[in-house]
């Protein structure tokens, strides 16, 4: 039984908990000596496995953002404000009372905000659990939320978060109606998920407060918040924003403003070419498959139906807009017209009708007219790979990011990126850079711009420093 158990939860990709298994079945007669003496050797041969210099890799990646010297001094947030009651408005709500930190949630009707509220009440259900004292310990963290439809309770927060639909003409309006009534050290930050900054600073009073500060869904599990700093955001407020993420027990990267940022910028890339593929032929399950048999946490379709049909076709949109050698896909805007949202709509890609089960929506292979293809194959596979591998290269070359650590973070924790491989560039260095190379040079010549390789995978070894031994 507790072989399977470890088997199921594994997926086979991490040795140590078989092996710790094996060492209590095969040491349970022997003396405390011997017994020590073969947890040893059986430990000193994990040691050295790459999947245990990944996960130590992956380690010293969550520690890095608690050691950053911060440029600038951070201002205290004791109010914190968060405008828009829906999803993710709502669970960053209760990310600051679950850290003890007064927040109000705004939104412009009622019924939304109450919505809201519910939903932050059930989270703290779902997190204290049975235990007796729940009821008296989920109405004092209620406490330190407020809801309100009133505006003009907004003038003690000392930072704001807008989390409103994502549209640039609302986010601009949402910020000067707001700001106008905030104190001038008041921080306002947007949780837009691919929209510039520095645009939405192009009306400000206060520009320099003005920042990014993107959380990743659902909010209460997912540790990464990409810090953005727009064109004229202050050292100050960027080094408030970094410090409350990590005081919101969050894992936080630093990334220059740009269509999608780091993570989506990436991840988009990746879930448009899984859609092509699908319209090539490539059978989209058992492309799902294939990707959580390499160590994702779920496959492309399955994702976006999470994210939602409606936001990938916006985000996607975006990311397309910006980046002209990505070839634009059509699948996602069709289901988006059915009417098809994912899982918060009840069908996408797949049916939501229970918990249990979720098979695949035949609606939506008749609405995209595909009907079985063939099976995806390993090439298939790294393609997709390959295609995020150059685009995190190009992030480092237009300076998105400072460092392949932060690309391997944002992978790691923002999307599910196996950390028994370490990260996407350390994958990528793994593969071998001429060989890679090679690869995508391939990939171009059959599939276009997207797969030439970008200047930093020509003129470089890897993404790290090749260690001499």
């Amino acid at each position: 039984m507790a072989a399977r158990n470890i088997a199921r939860q594994t997926k086979g990709h991490y040795p140590a908990p078989t092996a710790a298994l094996a060492v209590m079945r095969d040491t349970f007669a022997m003396s405390l000596e011997r017994g020590l003496e073969r947890e040893a050797q059986v430990l000193g041969q994990l040691i050295v496995t790459d999947v245990c210099k990944n996960l130590v890799h992956i380690f010293f990646l969550s520690q890095r953002a608690k050691k950053r010297n911060a440029p600038a001094a951070a201002r205290p947030v004791q109010q914190a404000a968060i405008l828009g009651a829906g999803v993710m408005g709502s669970a960053i709500a209760w990310l600051f009372a679950s850290k003890s930190v007064p927040v109000l949630l705004k939104d412009i009707r009622q019924e939304v905000v109450s919505a809201g509220m519910e939903r932050i009440r059930n989270l703290f259900s779902k997190k204290a659990g049975d235990r007796p004292e729940t009821v008296e310990r989920v109405a004092s963290q209620m406490a330190l939320v407020t809801g309100t439809i009133d505006l003009e309770k907004m003038a003690d927060a000392d930072l704001v978060i807008e989390a409103v639909i994502e549209k640039m003409q609302v986010k601009q309006t949402v910020l000067k109606e707001t700001e106008a009534r905030l104190k001038k050290t008041a921080i306002f930050a947007t949780n837009t998920s691919a929209l510039s900054v520095s645009e939405l600073q192009q009306v400000a009073a206060r520009p320099e407060n003005v920042g990014g500060m993107h959380f990743f869904n659902p909010v209460d599990r997912m540790p990464l918040v990409e810090i953005i700093r727009g064109r004229h955001t202050s050292g100050t407020t960027v080094a408030t924003l970094f410090d409350l993420a990590l005081r919101l027990g969050k894992t936080p990267i630093l990334v220059a403003d740009g269509p999608g940022f780091l993570v989506n910028r990436l991840l988009m890339a990746y879930l448009n070419e899984a859609c092509l593929m699908a319209e090539e032929g490539v059978d989209w399950q058992s492309l799902d498959h294939l990707t959580t048999n390499f160590g994702l946490p779920m496959g492309p379709f399955r994702l976006i139906d999470e994210v939602g049909i409606d936001i990938a076709v916006e985000v996607g949109n975006t990311i397309s807009s910006a980046f002209s050698y990505l070839k634009r896909c059509r699948l996602l805007e069709q289901l988006n017209k059915a009417g098809l949202l994912g899982k918060k709509g009840g069908s996408g890609f797949y049916l939501y009708r229970s918990k249990k089960e979720t098979p695949a929506n035949p609606v939506a292979n008749r609405v995209l007219k595909l009907s079985g293809g063939r099976l995806a194959t390993e090439n298939d596979l790294r393609r997709l790979l390959l295609l995020m591998v150059n685009e995190a290269g190009r992030c480092l070359d237009e300076q998105v990011v400072a460092t392949p650590e932060d690309i391997d973070t944002g992978m790691v924790f923002g999307i599910g990126f196996p950390p028994f491989r370490g990260g996407l560039c350390r994958w990528a260095d793994h593969q071998g850079r001429p060989a890679l190379v090679l690869e995508l040079r391939q990939l171009a010549e059959i599939h276009g711009e997207r797969f030439v390789p970008c200047a930093n995978l020509e003129n470089n070894a890897g993404f790290y420093p090749v260690k001499t031994k």
